[in-house]
């Protein structure tokens, strides 16, 4: 190998080596922006997750407030109905 051909090979490998660092060092900022991108995303899903959490509990209490209603309205109807029922029996005496 002449010393022409040996500093042309030094020169292509010097190339590829800078090619190849170029490529890392766009790999290594995909890579963070990629582990940015996760941990956003998971910080959103333990939001949603939290938010689910509230929402249920939420609702629990709806239901059994809703129950509880539903219970005092079935005991005004039975006593309006009692009511009703003397009423009617006082006029027809």
């Amino acid at each position: 190998m002449t010393r022409q051909e040996a500093r042309n090979e030094y020169s292509a490998i010097e190339k590829r080596v800078s090619l190849v660092a170029g490529q890392l060092e766009e790999t290594k900022a995909q890579l963070e922006a990629t582990e940015k991108a996760y941990k956003a995303t998971h910080l959103e899903l333990s939001e949603a997750v939290e938010r689910i959490s509230e929402l249920s509990t939420a609702n629990s209490t709806l239901q059994a407030s809703k129950r509880k209603v539903d219970t005092e309205l079935q005991t005004i109807h039975v006593r309006i109905t009692t009511l009703v029922n003397l009423v009617t029996l006082t006029f027809d005496l």
